[in-house]
């Protein structure tokens, strides 16, 4: 059977792009042949990855860079499809092209949801105002469509993302089917879509992917560490304002603590300007996995606590190394981490509930060991990409049967 996945890279390679990954790799690995159509760069050894579990990749273009190149590819991709048993829109496309498919391959078409596009949807996923996403949006747009799209986005921003939202209701609604990375994506989904039948299925990590990293760079370091880390892209519904607030009311009182938020992102000035007095706190850019893998390997704990977070992949990763990771209750992290169990579930609105969750993992030793246990434990037994991958798989051939 033939299964086409696309995925478009909105700037960088995250969680998304790490397991749009290893779905391809593990279903090849299951005998299907598939191809990954993918825009945006690939690391090295994920490249690797994919060529040696004879997984295609081949480039999926942005449709308004270049109107006449790009609009004759569209034409030619959706031919293309056309061979295909099977097309996996894997967290995002093109819009323009998602509605495309839909027109033409709605009964062979299957979504998988991390989230609906927050650029147009921001409202309905968190509550916020989309229009707090202009300068991402336009940054983005940028560096996929071009300058001059970017400039036309820029000035007419409401009118786009309106009429954006529209053709991405109309092409989902047509989909063959629709299944998202959690259970509260799963309502998201739903509100924002009006359908009925969504399936689940969360996302899973390679566990060994780090662990090789580390092993190859001089093992883990004690879990007696004094050293908390948080890490994700440094966007206003990530939160670090509240969480910086929170720090403020511990690292004080621990002179001997240090906490490392990790990440890139428009805030990242305005967050190095507030936090100019936290001395033991430090704000670093993005890192590969490598150098990832070494503060996973090193911390004490992981803070995650997005106003809304669908499910993030970093509390699992954490896992693997077994520390344990304070999250948001508003999201889909309470489906992976349990309250007491493998780590603190708070309000992410309210910075005390933050610290207090800081200052307990800071002080507890016996807590830590016994909370990282139970996230490592959990991880491996139902969270991992070939597990994901295998319940992905099963659904849609359901459908498809």
């Amino acid at each position: 059977m033939k299964i086409a996945i696309l995925h478009t890279a909105l700037g960088r390679f995250g969680g998304a792009e790490r397991l749009c990954t290893f779905h391809a790799i593990h279903m090849s690995r299951m005998g299907f042949n598939v191809d990954l159509f993918y825009y945006g760069d690939i690391p090295n050894h994920m490249m690797k990855m994919l060529i040696d579990n004879e997984v295609n990749v081949l480039k999926l273009a942005p449709s308004i860079s270049n109107f006449r190149v790009e609009t004759n590819r569209i034409i030619e991709l959706i031919r293309v499809l056309d061979k295909y048993d099977i097309i996996l829109i894997h967290h995002h496309i093109d819009p323009l092209l998602k509605f495309s498919i839909s027109l033409r391959y709605s009964n062979k078409t299957v979504w998988y949801c991390g989230e609906p596009l927050r650029t147009i949807w921001e409202d309905k996923v968190s509550g916020l105002s989309y229009l707090l996403n202009r300068s991402i949006a336009v940054k983005t747009a940028s560096t996929i469509y071009g300058e001059l799209f970017s400039r036309f986005l820029n000035k007419f921003f409401r009118l786009i993302a309106n009429a954006t939202r529209i053709m991405d209701y109309i092409s989902t609604r047509r989909l063959k089917l629709v299944i998202t990375n959690s259970e509260f994506t799963k309502e998201i989904v739903r509100n924002v879509y009006k359908l009925e039948n969504v399936e689940v299925v969360h996302p899973g990590i390679e566990p060994e992917l780090f662990k090789n990293f580390v092993k190859n760079s001089g093992g883990e370091q004690p879990s007696k560490s004094r050293i908390g880390i948080s890490v994700g892209a440094l966007l206003p519904f990530k939160n670090h304002k509240t969480l910086i607030k929170a720090l403020r009311k511990v690292l004080p009182k621990h002179s001997d603590a240090s906490f490392y938020i990790i990440g890139d992102g428009p805030l990242r000035e305005e967050l190095i300007k507030i936090s100019s007095d936290l001395k033991n706190l430090r704000i670093i850019n993005g890192l590969n996995d490598d150098g990832l893998a070494q503060y996973y390997a090193k911390t004490r704990f992981l803070v995650h606590v997005a106003i809304v977070e669908m499910f993030g992949l970093v509390p699992l990763e954490a896992a693997v190394f077994g520390k344990p990771s304070i999250v948001s209750k508003y999201g889909g992290m309470v489906e992976f981490i349990k309250n007491g169990e493998n780590g603190f579930v708070v309000n992410p609105l309210n910075a005390d509930e933050i610290a207090n969750a800081i200052e307990e993992l800071l002080i507890n030793d016996h807590l830590v060991e016994k909370m990282g246990s139970k996230a490592r434990e959990r991880v491996y037994n139902g969270f991992t990409a070939e597990e994901s991958t295998r319940k992905l798989t099963k659904i849609v051939m359901e459908v498809f049967s």
